[in-house]
């Protein structure tokens, strides 16, 4: 007999060797085995802890094929719901750690600019400091710039008169003058309220910008003057934009001389470049003249015995054409000297007095004086001392 165990009462069915049918022990019931079952049958004993265990689980009820379609499926959700949930959970990670990242990055460049800034403001307490207490009139406005670039700046005002303006100048810069005609210039200071100077358009311009650069506030003021005029007057500009030079500064004085010196070479240049261009014919130079000798030339009320052109006059509009010719007139005004219209010549000798700068002083023009005003002339303008 082989030892099997009996579905009903878990007691020991008893089987003949050769027989297909198996009795209980215990319930006397009898079983017929199938071949399958035959071959899975253990030839030990079963323990009979085993059993209950055994029948408890065949009462389970086995999981249908829907039944496991299903758990897959909600198998799969939770696994789908887990990612999604640990991709929104690393997310969230990385922007905390940039945002941290970037707040930690503009909190260490407020903290350098504050640091500049107090930095700066020192060297600004600094360098005005040692201004106040060196007794130097460098600009603080300057040195605030340095340090604080979006400050005002703030001009300081010189209240003493500050010699030596040409150290601040280059050689180069400083202008060449005539030297035996300075005193001439000198001797027209102060009269007229220097109109004879103002009014002779560029001619005494390089005299006044030489004694501008004199160690001596009496002349530096009055040729600040004299100058802003000459530039009013030819420009028919506006002298006001000048006011913001301290005539007691030397840098604004040489830097007032470097804009009036610039100004003057530009203009000569500009007048030169326009003559050499300029064709007069014989026909309006003609016209020119008999305009010189119109009622606009007068004698002088100063007791110079000297001759004007009266501004707003034909004799002062031809004037200011021949002046503009520059040198090409010159030869023609002397052929004009020579003629035989005692008040033309007259005119043509003070147009070139007017345009040269020298002085051939006369009490009487006349035939009588006449050659040795000519031969005057041809001295001065390096013409052949002949009659002609």
């Amino acid at each position: 007999m082989i030892a099997i165990k009996c579905p009903k009462c878990g007691g020991q069915l008893n089987q003949a060797a050769d027989s297909a049918v198996a009795k209980c022990s215990q319930c006397n019931s009898a079983f017929k085995l199938k071949s399958q079952a035959k071959q899975n049958i253990s030839h030990s004993p079963v323990p009979t802890s085993n059993v209950a265990a055994q029948s408890q689980q065949k009462m389970v009820p086995q999981a249908r094929p829907m039944d496991r379609e299903r758990l897959i499926l909600r198998s799969k959700r939770d696994k789908n719901k887990t990612i999604v949930f640990v991709s929104l959970g690393i997310f969230s990670v990385v922007v905390i750690v940039l945002v941290a990242l970037f707040a930690n990055q503009s909190g260490i460049k407020s903290n350098a600019e504050k640091e500049a800034a107090k930095s700066g403001n020192k060297k600004v307490d600094q360098n005005n400091s040692a201004t106040s207490t060196s007794g130097q009139n460098t600009s603080t406005a300057q040195n605030a710039s340095v340090a604080v670039e979006d400050k005002p700046a703030v001009k300081e005002e010189v209240k003493v008169f500050q010699p030596g303006v040409k150290e601040l100048l280059k050689p180069e810069e400083i202008i060449s003058i005539d030297m035996s005609k300075l005193e001439n210039y000198k001797s027209m200071l102060g009269k007229n309220n220097n109109e004879d100077i103002i009014n002779k358009d560029l001619l005494y311009m390089p005299y006044a910008l030489h004694l501008f650069l004199e160690d001596d506030e009496y002349m530096a003021t009055v040729h600040f003057d004299i100058l802003k005029q000459i530039y009013v007057v030819a420009t028919s500009g506006d002298g006001a934009k000048f006011n913001k030079f301290n005539m007691k500064s030397k840098k604004d004085r040489a830097n007032f001389y470097k804009t009036m010196h610039d100004w003057y070479d530009r203009s000569l240049k500009k007048r030169e470049s326009s003559a050499e261009k300029t064709i007069i014919t014989e026909e309006q130079w003609n016209e020119m003249l008999g305009d010189l000798k119109s009622t606009g030339l007068a004698i002088k009320t100063d007791g110079s015995e000297m001759y004007e052109f009266r501004p707003n006059t034909p004799a002062h509009d031809a004037y200011i054409k021949i002046r503009n010719l520059g040198k090409k007139a010159y030869l023609k005004l002397y052929e004009t000297v020579k003629g035989e219209d005692i008040t033309l010549s007259r005119a043509a000798s003070q147009v070139l007095i007017d345009v040269t700068g020298e002085v051939v002083p006369y009490v009487e023009f006349n035939r009588s004086n006449l050659e040795d005003i000519l031969r005057r002339w041809r001295t001065i303008l390096k013409l052949e001392d002949t009659k002609k």
